[in-house]
């Protein structure tokens, strides 16, 4: 796995993260604030819809995470997932397309994501004294971004 450096984010890569120094990495993440309707209903945010399929159906609380973004959802998320995560059917498929329905619905990411679209999408963390962390679970929704990325621009690559 190539270990990306956080000063060439915006020459080789676009960091997918809260805290990328690019405002379309900030939008891509997870994170960010970005209310979207899918064949799921409607969330605040891709982070929400991500625990909100990982949380029991009959969960009382789990519509909350409709509402949510940032680390609140990930704190909610983890709070109602009560140490035992619970897939739904065809996880990754419904991110996928969430993830499709986030990028419609917002059309104000395509020009800022224009200026990038020949660099590939990756994610990792980058610690305040400097360490990078780059998680090796979910490649294949970095994979499904790219994708997306080089169908939307019209890439061969």
């Amino acid at each position: 796995m190539r270990q990306y450096d956080p000063g060439a984010e915006g020459v080789d890569h676009v960091n997918a993260y809260s805290k990328s120094k690019l405002p379309i990495g900030q939008l891509l993440s997870n994170y960010a604030h970005t209310p979207f309707l899918c064949s799921d209903g409607g969330f605040s945010s891709m982070e929400g819809y991500w625990y909100w399929l990982g949380v029991r159906e009959d969960h009382p609380r789990r519509d909350e995470l409709r509402h949510v973004h940032g680390f609140r959802a990930k704190q909610l998320g983890r709070y109602l997932r009560e140490g035992v995560r619970t897939p739904a059917h065809d996880f990754e498929g419904r991110v996928e397309r969430g993830f499709v329905a986030k990028l419609r619905q917002h059309p104000e990411f395509i020009d800022p994501w224009w200026k990038y679209a020949h660099l590939p999408i990756v994610h990792y963390y980058l610690s305040i004294d400097g360490v990078i962390t780059t998680p090796r679970s979910h490649g294949w929704l970095w994979d499904h971004m790219n994708t997306v990325r080089r169908q939307l621009f019209g890439l061969k690559t």
